[in-house]
Parts: C-alpha cells; structure tokens; sequence
C-alpha cells in the first residue's frame, strides 16, 4: 500500500521553482479560507446559542417583576449565559490568531509583483484610497472603526452586559444580606 503512495508521488511530473511557489500561495490562500470559515462558523453557533437563551428569557413570565428581587430562573440565566461567553470569546481570539497567522503566511507566499495582499490590498485594509483601473477604492466612515473584531467584541460585551445584568438584578442578593 505505501509503495502505491510513493508512485504517485514519483510520477509527479517535476515542477520549476515559480510554480512551486505558486503553488505553496495556493495552499496559503486554501488555509486561509479555512480559517476564515472555522471563525466564522464557530461565531455563528455561539451567537446562536445566545440568542435562543435570551429569547427563553424574554419569554419567562415572572409576576411582579421588580429589580432586586431574586427570580432563580433569571438568575441562573444569567449565570450561565455569562459563562457561556468566556469560551465564546476565547475561542473567538484563538480562531482570530489562527486567520491573522495565515493570512501573514499567504502574504509571505505571495509572488512579489502580484500586489494582492501585500501592498494594496494591506492598504485598502487600512483605510488607505487604492486606485485600481482609474477607479477609487476606500474604506470610510464607520467601516474604519468598525472592523470585524471589533464588532465581535461588541456583540460578545453586549451579551456579557445583558447576563450581567440578569445576575445584578435578578439575584439573591437580599436575601444574602439579610442574613
């Protein structure tokens, strides 16, 4: 079985230096989609996750519903939605580390007068105007600031906030006090 491995690896017809390059830029480009996809997908199930809990939630009928009166069903909730966002968000980081490494890497396997990662498209993600056929190209405005990170890290605090206050207002709080 090995040997019918190896000659199909020996009958590869022989490739010159440019287009083992070219190649090793493929593989960076397949790994770097792979990565993007891994984030994305992983992002997805957690969003998912915490929108069905905040919609039971909103859906829990509590009679009397005053702030700082412990309701165990919010409270715990809260607690475990709160939890919930520290593996989303870690995983969030790791997955992000992960697509700016291969991403560095298909810069670095770029053929140097390709400009499409590096130079120009490094650029555009910067902010700067790229002109590309006597068009403009530019991030502006809210794009700038908005990045995709940091919109994640907006919707994971937003949700950490929510539980937060799940905890804060819905906890046992007077009843630990009043011990």
């Amino acid at each position: 079985m090995r040997e019918g491995i190896l000659s199909k690896i020996k009958k590869r017809p022989k490739m010159d230096k440019d287009e083992k390059d070219i190649e090793k830029y493929k593989i960076t480009l397949e790994l770097l989609k792979y990565e993007g996809e891994m984030l994305w997908q992983i992002l997805t199930v957690y969003m998912l996750v915490n929108t069905i809990i905040i919609g039971f939630v909103s859906q829990i009928k509590v009679d009397n519903v005053t702030i700082f009166t412990f309701k165990p069903i919010l409270f715990f909730a809260g607690v475990f939605g709160l939890l919930l966002t520290l593996p989303w968000l870690g995983t969030f980081i790791r997955n992000s580390e992960y697509y700016h490494f291969r991403m560095a890497q298909a810069k670095q396997a770029e053929p140097k007068d390709w400009r499409l990662l590096r130079d120009q498209g490094q650029k555009f993600a910067q902010g700067d105007q790229i002109t590309i056929n006597n068009e403009k190209f530019q991030i502006i405005c809210l794009g700038k600031i908005m990045r995709n990170k940091r919109a994640i890290y907006f919707v994971i605090c937003l949700f950490a906030l929510v539980y937060f206050g799940l905890i804060i207002f819905f906890g046992p709080w007077k009843l630990i006090l009043s011990i």
